[in-house]
């Protein structure tokens, strides 16, 4: 019971309000599902009323309502799991373990949640087709009662717990998406030069050059720019590939100065650009 009392305590405290919940009996039959709030979840007469369903073949399945819990299924390496800063990570079977991570921002949207899910798989090598944002995951506490563990059913239990844990970031998205927060410091320059230089975004012929009297170049190329990624992030809640390109191209035929100065000034100016939408978003919260 306490296993199982910490995982909804830990994730409540977390931000979770609400969980769902699932018992899915091994041999078939009726699935008890309920949307239930985080005080009773993780009280003790809830806690025994799954405990008798565990005893009758039940598997225990829940998760966190809401898109800033992430859970990654299947990973086995627990020193590269926890680098990651998860709250919990729970042992289902010998050897098998499941993670979940709480978000510093909730996704704009299921697929903006998805597209983490995904990444969070990826990096910590766990079952892509668990990498979806409304997946459940075991509940800590309760018998794995899958036939192959028969007759000795391994109860899942928590290995790590840290309910002020804060998710990593710096997690490398799909290729065609970036992060809502931009990497700290100059990284974010050389983020976005690595871009350009990846895909193979060549400068553009340069046609004649053109003079500008009275206008700040440098101001009205930012303010394009952070125009751009605010709209971005309002719609998507991400930084799409397709994005930075149109900003770059915009640029080079609008701006004499990304003309004169090249991917270097256009990199730094979409960088700036991006901390102060961030920052503006940050402020917000």
């Amino acid at each position: 019971m306490f296993d199982a009392r910490t995982w909804f305590i830990v994730l409540a405290r977390n931000g979770a309000e609400y969980f769902i919940v699932r018992a899915v009996p091994e041999a078939g039959g009726k699935v008890y599902s309920a949307r239930i709030p985080a005080e009773k979840a993780a009280g003790e007469a809830y806690v025994r009323f799954l405990e008798r369903l565990n005893r009758d073949g039940h598997h225990i399945y829940a998760r966190p309502e809401g898109w800033r819990f992430v859970l990654v299924d299947d990973v086995r390496d627990v020193e590269r799991v926890r680098s990651y800063r998860p709250v919990l990570v729970v042992e289902t079977s010998p050897g098998n373990h499941q993670a979940w991570y709480v978000l510093t921002e909730t996704p704009a949207d299921r697929e903006h949640a998805r597209t983490i899910c995904r990444a969070y798989a990826k990096a910590l090598s766990g079952d892509p087709g668990s990498a979806e944002p409304d997946h459940l995951g075991r509940v800590a506490g309760f018998r794995n009662v899958k036939r192959r563990h028969a007759p000795e059913y391994p109860v899942t239990r928590i290995v790590h717990a840290d309910a002020n844990a804060v998710a990593r970031t710096d997690i490398p998205l799909p290729e065609g998406v970036w992060t809502s927060t931009p990497p700290a410091g100059d990284r974010i320059v050389r983020a976005v030069r690595d871009l350009f230089r990846r895909r193979g975004w060549h400068i553009p012929r340069q046609g004649r050059p053109f003079k500008e009297p009275g206008v700040d170049r440098s101001a009205r190329d930012f303010a394009y720019a952070a125009l751009v990624l605010e709209r971005e992030l309002e719609r998507h809640g991400i930084v799409r590939e397709r994005t930075i390109e149109r900003i770059r191209a915009r640029l080079y035929e609008r701006s004499s100065k990304a003309m004169q100065r090249g991917d270097e000034y256009v990199a730094r100016t979409i960088a700036a650009a991006w901390r102060f939408v961030a920052g503006k978003r940050a402020r917000r919260v």
